[in-house]
């Protein structure tokens, strides 16, 4: 943090760089990846949602849809405001992903809610 330091960094070009391994990108890869943390998701939401929902006699389409689809938007949008506010990404972009989080949100409350057994 010496002051010729800062004086570059207040200068830039300053950034982040990822390294990738060498060859190909896997999208069959990554489309995997994505799946199983899709599943570990809606297994801990299902978690939160069943001893949330527990509580209560006679749970409605209405209830199980609001409480997962918050679950949701939480768990598929917060962890963006941490790159936006730590690595500099725009704001513009956390908005993006939010919307993005927003529908996938949307999208499982819908389906725990058509699911969701009926006591």
């Amino acid at each position: 943090m010496s002051p010729e330091w800062m004086k570059k960094w207040a200068e830039g070009p300053s950034g982040f760089l990822t390294v990738f391994p060498p060859g190909a990108i896997s999208m069959g890869r990554n489309l995997a990846l994505w799946f199983i943390y899709n599943l570990v998701m809606s297994f801990f939401t299902a978690y939160v949602a069943a001893h949330s929902l527990s509580m209560h006699g006679g749970v409605t389409y209405l209830a199980v849809f609001r409480v997962v689809g918050t679950i949701g938007l939480m768990t598929y949008g917060f962890g963006a405001t941490g790159d936006a506010i730590w690595y500099g990404k725009p704001w513009r972009s956390w908005g993006f992903q939010m919307f993005d989080a927003l529908l996938y949100g949307l999208v499982m409350a819908g389906a725990f809610g058509w699911l969701w057994p009926r006591g």
